[in-house]
């Protein structure tokens, strides 16, 4: 069952839901302030660009109309473009990724929130590439808005900047081809 509007605006709910599927405190730091990098590199290059929705099951945050960082169910989803470092290769749980609204070659990073901080720094690069090009139109504009603005959870976004504070973009990447 979705959540409402009024439950998506709620920081109290968003609390709820990321407890449930992230009991520890620094756990929580650590998804919550991978969503605020990932939403400041959106912002760097086309603000207003995206949309975090949360759900009963945790939040995906979208940048245009494309998934690019999501938490699911205690699992976090990170996508990433271009080469990625010879040590993420090897990750176990590292898939080729197809998103259309992305070029090749691209993947998705799936693991724990104890495996995202170990290659957190690792994927930063790659993930602030993938996070570029779902801010741009295929003719290379900025996005002005992400097609999923209307299920965005202002209490998910007031909750993560409260848990985390101030997260720098941490020399995050954007080229454009």
């Amino acid at each position: 069952m979705a959540l409402s509007q009024v439950e998506r605006a709620s920081p109290a709910v968003a609390a709820n839901v990321i407890s449930t599927w992230c009991e520890d405190d620094e756990a929580q730091r650590i998804v919550l302030g991978q969503l605020l990098r990932s939403v400041r590199e959106a912002e760097r290059v086309a603000p207003g660009s995206w949309a975090v929705t949360l759900k009963e099951t945790g939040f995906r945050l979208n940048v245009g109309n494309t998934e690019v960082f999501n938490f699911e169910e205690g699992c976090v989803f990170v996508f990433l473009y271009r080469s990625i470092p010879a040590e993420v290769k090897e990750y176990e749980h590292l898939e080729a990724s197809n998103l259309r609204t992305v070029g090749q070659p691209q993947y998705m990073f799936a693991g724990t929130v104890e495996e995202l901080t170990h290659y957190r720094e690792l994927l930063q690069e790659a993930h602030a590439r993938f996070v570029c090009e779902a801010a741009h139109s295929p003719n290379g504009e900025p996005r002005t808005a992400s097609n999923y603005a209307r299920t965005h959870s202002p209490g998910l976004w007031s909750y993560a900047q409260t848990m985390v504070g101030a997260v720098s973009a941490g020399g995050a990447v954007c080229s454009q081809p």
